[in-house]
This record gives structure tokens, C-alpha cells and sequence, in this order.
């Protein structure tokens, strides 16, 4: 085969792995979320002697919500301030995470960028991608809603604004799915 072929074959796949979108499209799931516990990145707020262990924090808040994304990520970085915004507001009952998936950007880069805007909820480095696998994240950002009983209810794919996480969660709290 031509090697600009495969080229093109190789960059057209990693575009669409790598793909951000401002549009989202939501999901529902009913499937129990994958426990793990990693080391937080650096900020403000957070060192890398602390750590975020998901099945203590599903136990701990009524929602738990990962937000998987990467600061080169234009649609990402634009809804980070709703996150950090909801989660402000929000942070006695709802849990939030970010994710950031090493690649295109370093772990240095996303503690610089979450330090910059002033993030107050925790983030750790997805470096080899496992957790981005495990949850079938293909589009950035990418939010997984997880309820206390640690099933996940809701994916939603693309930017989310703090109105549509308070829909969703209400919703779920609600029993409208």
C-alpha cells in the first residue's frame, strides 16, 4: 500500500479518537460505574498527595459526575467554567472530576491551564488512557452523570452547560429519564 494512504488512514483515525465537538448528543446508561482511585493533579486546591477514590465519593455525594477533556480541546476548555461554577454551587451533594487525557496535551500543560482558570474541583491525568477505554469516551468532552447507588444514569457528549447538568440531575432525582 502507499505510505501517504496509510498516512491518511492513521490521521483520520486519530482526528476522530481525538475528536472535540460543541454538539452534544446524550445517552442514557444503566451500567455500573468502574471503580479506581488516582492521584490528583496539581493546583490551587489540590496536590499530587491527594488522591480521588470514585467508590468513596459515589458514597459520600448523591451524584457523581466525570468530565473527561484536554486543554487543546477548544469546546472543552469553554465548559470548564460551568463546571467549576456548578460545581461551586453544588459541591455538598454533587461530586465532580475531571479527567484529562494525556496526549496532545501533558499533564504539566492541564495543571497550568486548571491553575490559570481558577478550577476548585479535583482533575487527575488519564496518561495511558485506561479510564478514556473504560468508559467508552470517543468524543471531548465527554460527561458520565453516576448516581449514589454507583450506576451511571446519563452520558452526555460534547460541551454541557451548568442548566443542562441541573436538568439532568433533576430529572434523575425526580425519577424522569
Amino acid at each position: 500500500m502507499n505510505k501517504s494512504f496509510l498516512l491518511l488512514i492513521f490521521i483520520m483515525s486519530f482526528t476522530s479518537f481525538f475528536s472535540c465537538t460543541t454538539l452534544f448528543q446524550e445517552k442514557s446508561m444503566n451500567s455500573n460505574a468502574i471503580n479506581f482511585n488516582e492521584k490528583l493533579m496539581n493546583t490551587d486546591f489540590f496536590s499530587d498527595n491527594d488522591s480521588f477514590e470514585l467508590s468513596k465519593e459515589i458514597q459520600n455525594h448523591d451524584f457523581t459526575i466525570l468530565n473527561f477533556w484536554f486543554p487543546s480541546c477548544s469546546p472543552c476548555v469553554e465548559e470548564i467554567p460551568e463546571l467549576n461554577n456548578f460545581y461551586i454551587k453544588n459541591k455538598k451533594t454533587v461530586s465532580v472530576l475531571g479527567i484529562q487525557l494525556i496526549g496532545l496535551d501533558s499533564q504539566k500543560e492541564g495543571e497550568k491551564f486548571l491553575i490559570k482558570y481558577g478550577v476548585e474541583y479535583p482533575s487527575i491525568a488519564d496518561s495511558e488512557g485506561k479510564l478514556t477505554v473504560k468508559y467508552l469516551v470517543n468524543v471531548f468532552p465527554t460527561t458520565i452523570f453516576i448516581n449514589n447507588d454507583g450506576e451511571i444514569f446519563r452520558t452526555w457528549e460534547g460541551m454541557i452547560t451548568q442548566s443542562n447538568m441541573q436538568q439532568i440531575l433533576n430529572d434523575q432525582f425526580s425519577g424522569n429519564k
